[in-house]
């Protein structure tokens, strides 16, 4: 199982080489070629799967197993596993069950999230609104920036100090951060924010990387 783009561990996305050897090997040997798309799927990477970026022997990587959440349903609580032609016979009825499985409120939130994101007009936003914010920081120039990554609205921001004085000065003045590592600051902004809202917060964050320790 793999990240196409590791979150936790600071927005890293995986090298084009590995994921194809990965899904080499895979079939060579017969085994599962799992993706973990909870945080970076559902178009968060500009693409509806952060996977589909990659290639394996000149063809799209195909994964046997997906694993869905957060994003899937626009904010309600829900989950999902995908399964190809590979894994598809391995749960039958019955074999898993959850207690608020397949509600129904969690069905329309999540076909109304599908019906928005599977759209190329739409990914082709988020891809365009992260390079915008990749290319402010990376402009900025700043001796304190010491690496900006990512991809779509997926972003990371490694510094030269302590990520958490940071992120609470950035709260105080009404922007929401997160971290990624002790230095690292991890941008996950909603799809619909508009190009005002990223440079309004794109300011807030320059002042603060820019000052005094």
């Amino acid at each position: 199982m793999i990240e196409a783009v590791q979150g936790e561990s600071g927005v890293r996305p995986q090298t084009e080489e590995l994921i194809e050897a990965a899904a080499r090997l895979c079939a060579e040997r017969d085994i599962l070629l799992m993706f973990d798309e909870i945080q970076c799927g559902m178009g968060r990477t500009g693409t509806f799967l952060g996977f589909e970026r990659y290639r394996c022997d000149g063809k799209p990587v195909k994964a046997d197993v997906v694993t869905l959440a957060k994003g899937l349903a626009g904010g309600i609580p829900a989950g999902a596993g995908l399964a190809g032609e590979k894994a598809a016979g391995v749960f039958e009825t019955g074999d898993h069950g959850s207690t608020f499985g397949g509600n129904p409120l969690a069905a329309a939130a999540g076909l109304a999230v599908l019906e928005t994101v599977d759209n190329p007009a739409f990914l082709a936003e988020i891809t365009r609104k992260g390079e915008k914010i990749m290319a402010a920081i990376r402009g900025w120039n700043l001796p304190s920036v010491q690496e900006v990554r990512g991809c779509g609205l997926m972003i990371a921001v490694d510094i030269d100090r302590d990520a958490w004085p940071v992120l609470e000065a950035a709260i105080a003045r009404g922007l929401l951060l997160l971290s990624g590592g002790q230095k690292t600051l991890r941008l996950l902004p909603p799809y619909i924010i508009s190009d005002s809202e990223i440079e309004e917060g794109l300011e807030i964050m320059r002042e603060l990387i820019a000052s005094e320790k």
